[in-house]
Order: structure tokens, then C-alpha cells, then sequence
């Protein structure tokens, strides 16, 4: 038996504006219950709309701060009878460092971020948290009998910290990748305008950055088009009254699916990623995708779409105004084959040949 934990979280599916660990966790987990035998670990709080076919076990458990901790380090193990051979599935990729677990682990690991705060951002969040997080992953590294990364990237950044860490365990570590076919989307529609930029509080999205970028584009080339901007804006920043320029702090799941069927262009501006989702989801609704040209991403978008330097106006400007004379018939090419490389079959593919034997 698989245990696939999603009792950490409540999945509140509104107030969303991208599909994030929602997509990754509970997709992932409803695929491979097709396969697999498996049971669902989920907190009262949840309310998936499960079929009856699903197995399920309700776990005692709530986001209040002690009590989550109390559930991460030791009530998970301990709400559930194991047996040696069954599977532990932590698809957020971070396990208990006060206790070993009972039976076989597999952690779904994303990106290592919180070390990337650490060198770039110390004064954000608190050093209790960075540490919490740390002893999180490291606990997964030493423990897991399974790692799998969702891109080369994240699979190199786990070495890494294998090394820096002096962990000389050889851990089984394997990219599966995310899959995207199970989004529904309009790409078809030719009259799409406008841009959505994706923005966040969160500092390695350096969204000071794409705003003034795209000030000074706005200022210089009169864009008629709205521009929205989907996110929180940094603390003390504030969007340019640009007329049409539009923010959009929070949507509901379909309010944001249906704010990319109608878009034409999207941006990510970002410093560091272990994936990237929104490029691959704008894509797959027929958007064309512009984005930093980091590790993650030059990867996992493979070409399609646009790239530009972090730093560089020039570069980013050039971009746009390349993605902004695109031929539409490309589109359907890119997104081809971008969902013949992220989809759900592939990653549980992947995942049997570890998890079935």
C-alpha cells in the first residue's frame, strides 16, 4: 500500500491563481491511484469531492502552528499502522527529522528555495523557519529510499546539497516531471489580448523588477492592450496608473482559467525555480509565455515561448516585442509537444517502475 499524504494541507480552492501544489500533489496522487494501490491521508479540513472508489483516511491534524508541527514530526507515523513494505508518499517533499519513518519513503522534492533565501534573502522569514525547512529536507535526503525531482534542475540542486551537507548517502534520485494534460483550455481562440504578468510578495520572484521593466516599455511603446498584473505586489510598491494596466490580487480557480483563454501574451519574471508552472500552463491555454531565462526554465520550456535576462531592459524589451510580432500557428506546434513531454502518463510511468516492483 501507498500512503499519499495530503493531510498538511486544506487545499482551499479559492483565492488561487495558479494551479501550484494543488496541481502537482493531488493530481499526481489521482493518477497514481489508477495504477497503484493507494490511500489518501487527508485532514478534516479537506473537501475533494472524492469518489467512493478512493480510498481515504482522515487524519487528526490543523494548520495552527504547534499543532502542525506536532503532526509533520510525529503524527503522521503515528496515525497509521504501517507495514515495512508499504510506501510513505510525501509529494511536498519535506519529512519528519525527529523521528524515522516506519516503513518505505518517497518524497517528491521541488526545489531547495529555502537556501536560496538563505544566500540572497536572509532577513526573510525567520531563522527558526529557515532551519525548520533545512532539517525538513535534509531528513528527506537521509531517509528517503525514493527521491523524485520535478526537472533536471531540482534533481542538481539535491546533489548539491548532498555535498555541501556532507551527505554521503547514495540516494535514488530520479525526474519525473509534472504533467499538465489534465488542464482544460482554450487555445483555440483567436481573439485574445492583452498580457498577464505574474507577480508575488515572495522575494525571488523580484517582481519590483518586471513592474519597473514594464513601466518603462509602457511609457515608451503606449501599449493599448490591458496588462494584468496577478498577485501580491511587494509591501510599499505600487502599480503605475497606467490606464490600462489592471490588478488582480486574487481569482478563484475558474476566474483564472478564464482569464488565460482570453489573454494573448503572459510573463514569469523570476530568479529562481525548481519548475516554473506558469509558463508550461499559459502555454497549454494558447498563451504565448515570456519568461527569465534561469536553469528551471530554460529546461522545462525547452525553446517555446520567449526568454530574456533577468537584469537586462534591452533584453526583456526585445523579447517582447519578438513575442508581440508572433505567428499564431506556432502556438499548437509548442503546446504539442510540450504536452507529449508533461503528462500525467509519463510521470506515473516513472513512478511504477520504482513504486510497482
Amino acid at each position: 500500500m501507498i500512503y499519499y499524504n495530503l493531510a498538511d494541507q486544506d487545499f482551499k480552492l479559492s483565492n488561487r491563481s495558479s494551479v501550484g501544489i494543488y496541481n502537482v500533489s493531488l493530481q499526481l496522487g489521482l493518477n497514481l491511484a489508477k495504477t497503484l494501490p493507494l490511500t489518501f491521508l487527508l485532514n478534516k479540513n479537506t473537501n475533494l469531492n472524492f469518489d467512493n472508489s478512493i480510498n481515504r483516511k482522515v487524519l487528526k491534524n490543523n494548520n495552527k502552528l504547534t499543532n502542525r508541527f506536532i503532526f509533520d514530526q510525529f503524527g503522521l507515523y503515528k496515525q497509521v499502522e504501517y507495514k515495512k513494505n508499504d510506501w510513505i508518499f510525501l509529494p511536498k517533499g519535506f519529512s519528519s527529522f525527529c523521528k524515522v519513518p516506519p516503513c518505505k519513503l518517497a518524497v517528491y522534492i521541488h526545489d531547495d528555495v529555502y537556501n536560496f533565501w538563505k544566500e540572497n534573502y536572509p532577513k526573510y522569514r525567520s531563522k527558526i523557519l529557515h532551519k525548520y525547512f533545512f532539517l525538513g529536507l535534509k531528513s528527506s535526503i537521509l531517509n528517503a529510499d525514493v527521491i523524485f525531482t520535478n526537472s533536471n534542475f531540482t534533481s542538481s540542486e539535491i546533489r548539491l546539497f548532498k555535498r555541501r551537507n556532507n551527505i554521503y548517502k547514495s540516494s535514488y534520485i530520479t525526474n519525473i516531471g509534472i504533467g499538465f494534460d489534465h488542464l482544460n483550455y482554450s487555445w483555440e481562440k483567436k481573439d485574445k489580448k492583452g498580457i498577464l504578468v505574474y507577480i508575488s510578495n515572495w522575494p525571488h520572484k523580484n517582481s519590483i523588477k518586471i513592474i519597473d521593466f514594464l513601466s518603462k516599455w509602457q511609457s515608451q511603446k503606449n501599449f493599448k492592450d490591458t496588462i494584468y498584473f496577478l498577485g501580491s505586489i511587494p509591501n510599499g510598491i505600487y502599480l503605475p496608473k497606467f490606464k490600462n494596466w489592471k490588478s488582480l490580487k486574487l481569482l478563484s480557480e475558474i476566474e483564472y482559467r478564464n482569464l488565460l483563454s482570453n489573454v494573448k501574451y503572459s510573463i514569469f519574471h523570476s530568479q529562481y525555480e525548481g519548475f516554473g508552472m506558469p509558463p508550461g500552463e499559459s502555454l497549454v491555454h494558447g498563451v504565448i509565455p515570456i519568461y527569465s531565462s534561469i536553469p528551471a526554465l530554460d529546461e522545462v520550456m525547452n525553446g517555446f515561448g520567449y526568454k530574456y535576462q533577468n537584469d537586462d531592459y534591452n533584453s526583456f524589451s526585445a523579447c517582447l516585442e519578438e513575442a508581440l510580432s508572433n505567428d499564431d500557428d506556432v502556438i499548437d506546434e509548442w503546446k504539442k509537444k510540450f504536452l507529449n513531454k508533461y503528462n500525467w502518463k509519463n510521470v506515473i510511468s516513472k513512478i511504477n517502475l520504482v513504486l510497482g516492483n
